[in-house]
């Protein structure tokens, strides 16, 4: 990937706390070259390595605004950013230990997986991923791959992202996890 990073720990790409110089930025190109902009996987383990207030992490910048934003919250929940979900509920996580998530995208149906399991499911309007302007993991971008808030920075180690051109299945995500989770101690 394309990335600026403050370190490395154990083959993850570390970010820091608070700053704004550095950032880890994701290849368009994977999204661009979809045969279908509305419809994909996305699958990323990380662990979160110290917080304060709200953050964010991984997220796509389409036609001006953000198609998706995760948001990192005090309450040691994580979410698709401003949006409630419909059924299930956000995923919990804890500092210093490693989470897998997978989201799925089917035109405007989203569905969340914490370590392979089904999380919840939300209904939020999307854009066109082909036509993508910034894919950045650890922060919110105020404006194209800029701007910047350190406040707002995830500070986590990176161990793994996946992407593919399909909605996966349940038994796909589990597989998935389940060939991941022993490298990172789950």
């Amino acid at each position: 990937f394309p990335v600026t990073i403050d370190s490395s720990y154990k083959g993850a790409i570390t970010t820091p706390a608070d700053q704004t110089a550095t950032y880890l930025e994701l290849p368009e190109s994977v999204l661009q070259n979809l045969t279908n902009g509305y419809v994909w996987t996305m699958t990323w383990a990380l662990t979160v390595l110290s917080f304060s207030g709200t953050r964010y992490g991984p997220h796509m910048t389409v036609g001006g605004g953000n198609d998706f934003i995760w948001m990192w919250n005090g309450d040691n929940t994580c979410q698709l950013y401003a949006v409630g979900p419909y059924t299930g509920s956000n995923p919990t996580w804890a500092l210093n230990t490693p989470l897998v998530l997978t989201l799925t995208r089917n035109t405007s149906d989203w569905r969340v997986y914490k370590n392979g399991v089904f999380s919840g499911a939300y209904n939020q309007a999307a854009a066109d991923t082909k036509t993508i302007t910034g894919w950045i993991a650890d922060q919110e971008q105020d404006a194209v791959k800029g701007a910047f808030d350190p406040s707002q920075n995830l500070n986590a180690n990176w161990h793994y992202f996946s992407f593919y051109d399909k909605v996966t299945s349940d038994s796909e995500i589990l597989q998935n996890f389940n060939a991941i989770k022993g490298r990172l101690g789950l």
